[in-house]
């Protein structure tokens, strides 16, 4: 008899499909409004500007180029490889979907590490991982930009996949892979190959943690022998060399070299890094460490660390190295805390300790996932506002002589706490990004965006101008001498601008403001801005 439930699709995994794939299309809204800033604009002048593709500082087919010159000087990640080449040939709305689409893919592949998915009747724990991401995953730390996307979603979905791919190389469809003999076969080995070596250099900081995490496998597992090796399927070994050739040309770069031996200033001493970065990783450690003291619980830490639970745990605690040296807050975390996820779900089973009715569970998940996806939603409707007046402001900018626009934009810092910081808009003082807008738009003079209320000021005769904000506190301070005791720069270095800072005490309170000296009829005149910190920022 034919069983008619064969082909059905279980609710749970239906609905975390549902969840999954309402935060890639909210995470897609997202990106498609916020127009490039920071490091998107410096990536997309690389092969165009506003008149077109082909006309950046390399033209397409000089990208290879480019690329030999940011291997040795800046990195050797695949991630900035494809996010300088996609957002200067592909459309935006085209490179934002795919980044919405890597989103979804990085929680369907936690979930399918953590054994959560497909979810037949572990929606409730699939959700509550869902949770775990989107809302006590350092997202705050300027994921609107494409490139930390890519950075970090597609470093954190490509490796993932590669491990999927070595678990699944022995079953019928990847069985082939590594033979020759066949159209079919041979394009199928060339797209693992490749797919693999991008996924090994994505992120050193993904990637070497994944290799010792292999190596720690392999060590308790007694497999460390040529005959180990040799026993490995032809289509896994050649998937292993690819990722590992692709972890040689990350970590081989010299910019990624020059970088680690440069000397830097952290946001925080180390420990403070690792605490506000990667909580999840010191919540694994703890368990550990409590595991160890207990003699009771040795040999379940001892079963952890042999079985697939290690692997993740170790991974995750070499990762946690990368959030010491790397000296900032947020997203240097985020790796370690993913693998420490996967380790503790593993370890801790909690959906074999706990039961909850099934009533309940479907209430509790659905809560969960509609609560995510309405919180991205509710950050898509900031994006827009901000997209609106960001659009508007390039126009301007680009039809200006002098670089001088009064217009109103937006400010982030008014978003509700529940933004989580999600949305930038782009702000006076944000010297990288109008560097990037100067070479976009092939323009001598940098962007100065002033308040609207003095679009109709006679300049020859401006003494001085200040707006206040809602709180009655200086906002915006226009006049021709410069505050006294600003500090600028020595050297503009390649960006290209002075943007000094401002420093004073005032009773117990500190007063902190930029300084942007600028141009107009022939005057030198300096604009001060209160310093009005994202989270995770210093002055």
């Amino acid at each position: 008899m034919h069983n008619s439930n064969r082909h059905r699709v279980d609710m749970s995994t239906a609905w975390v499909i549902f969840v999954v794939g309402a935060l890639a299309a909210a995470w897609s809204v997202m990106y498609i409004f916020t127009l490039p800033q920071g490091d998107d604009l410096v990536y997309t002048t690389i092969l165009r500007q506003a008149d077109g593709i082909g006309n950046g500082a390399y033209s397409v087919w000089e990208f290879p180029r480019y690329w030999a010159r940011h291997w040795v000087f800046t990195n050797g990640r695949s991630a900035n490889m494809l996010a300088s080449f996609t957002m200067g040939v592909l459309p935006h709305w085209l490179v934002s979907v795919m980044c919405g689409i890597a989103t979804g893919a990085m929680y369907l592949l936690v979930l399918y590490f953590c054994r959560l998915f497909p979810s037949v009747r572990r929606g409730f724990a699939a959700n509550v991982v869902i949770g775990v991401i989107a809302f006590f995953f350092p997202w705050w730390d300027s994921f609107s930009l494409i490139d930390v996307s890519y950075n970090y979603v597609w470093a954190t979905a490509l490796p993932l996949g590669m491990l999927l791919l070595l678990r699944r190389a022995d079953t019928p469809l990847l069985a082939d892979v590594g033979r020759m003999d066949g159209v079919g076969a041979g394009l199928k080995t060339v797209v693992v190959v490749i797919f693999c070596v991008l996924a090994g250099m994505v992120h050193e900081a993904a990637t070497l943690p994944l290799c010792a995490g292999m190596l720690w496998m392999a060590c308790v597992r007694r497999s460390v022998s040529f005959a180990a090796w040799r026993g490995l399927s032809r289509s896994r070994r050649i998937m292993l060399v690819a990722f590992l050739a692709g972890v040689a040309v990350v970590v081989l770069s010299p910019g990624i070299i020059m970088r680690a031996l440069r000397e830097k200033t952290p946001d925080d001493v180390w420990w403070l890094l690792v605490v506000k970065s990667a909580p999840l990783t010191l919540l694994l450690l703890l368990a550990m460490l409590v595991s160890a003291l207990r003699k009771s619980s040795r040999g379940s830490l001892r079963a952890m660390l042999t079985g697939d639970a290690g692997f993740w745990a170790v991974c995750a605690v070499v990762a946690l190295l990368f959030v010491a040296v790397g000296g900032i807050v947020g997203r240097s975390g985020w790796f370690s805390q993913v693998y420490a996820l996967i380790a503790l779900w593993l370890w801790w089973t909690p959906g074999e300790r706990y039961h909850v009715g099934r009533a309940s569970a479907a209430v509790m998940a659905s809560a969960i996932g509609l609560l995510a996806v309405a919180q991205m939603i509710g950050v898509d409707i900031y994006s827009h506002k901000g997209w609106e007046a960001d659009r508007k402001l390039r126009e301007l900018y680009a039809a200006s002589s002098d670089g001088i626009v009064c217009l109103d934009m937006p400010d982030d810092n008014d978003l509700p706490f529940w933004a989580f910081s999600r949305v930038r808009y782009l702000r006076p003082e944000d010297d990288y990004t109008h560097y990037g807008l100067r070479m976009y738009y092939d323009k001598n003079h940098p962007l100065i965006n002033l308040p609207a209320a003095l679009g109709e000021t006679d300049w020859t005769a401006f003494d001085y101008f200040v707006a206040y904000d809602s709180a009655g506190h200086p906002e915006v301070e226009i006049s021709a001498a410069c505050p006294a005791g600003t500090v600028f720069p020595d050297d503009p270095g390649w960006v290209g601008r002075h943007v000094g800072r401002f420093t004073a005490s005032d009773g117990d309170s500190l007063i902190r403001k930029w300084v942007i000296p600028f141009e107009k009829d022939g005057r030198r005149l300096f604009m001060a801005l209160p310093f009005r910190p994202h989270w995770g920022d210093r002055f």
